[in-house]
């Protein structure tokens, strides 16, 4: 479902006002592709973010919390093939958090970053999960 821009302001505007001087950031596009050796799932950003992941097991996943966040897109139709992604979700925890939790088919190991914008891209977030 998509939100519209006046909704969005809005939503942005109060998660904003909910944290001593932070933005709210928007995930607004993102991008995956695989490597020989690890799938990496890029997340384009409105703002930089605070954010922790985590991995869990049984069953498998590659969990992301980033605070004072917010999306509107879907992650369905993406092409997961050939990476150790089953599906993805995301939803809102603790009121102003975007939580991103990635179904894995197999263990393995991860890697999270942040980018700084550059001439091409503006804040991004990096999950690589790597091959074990």
């Amino acid at each position: 479902m998509r939100v519209s821009k006046v909704k969005r302001q809005v939503l942005a505007l109060l998660l904003g006002s909910s944290g001593i001087g932070l933005q709210a950031a928007e995930v607004v596009d993102f991008r995956m592709w695989r490597a020989p050796d690890h799938t990496r799932l890029v997340l384009d950003l409105s703002d930089a973010v605070e954010y922790s992941s985590f991995l869990l097991e049984d069953p498998h996943r590659f969990v992301i919390d980033m605070k004072s966040s917010f999306t509107d897109l879907s992650f369905n139709g993406l092409d997961l093939s050939d990476s150790p992604i089953s599906g993805i979700r995301s939803g809102v925890r603790n009121g102003d958090s975007l939580r991103i939790v990635l179904d894995l088919t197999t263990v393995v190991e991860s890697k999270t970053f942040s980018l700084a914008p550059n001439s091409e891209f503006g804040e991004r977030l990096v999950l690589d999960l790597y091959d074990k």
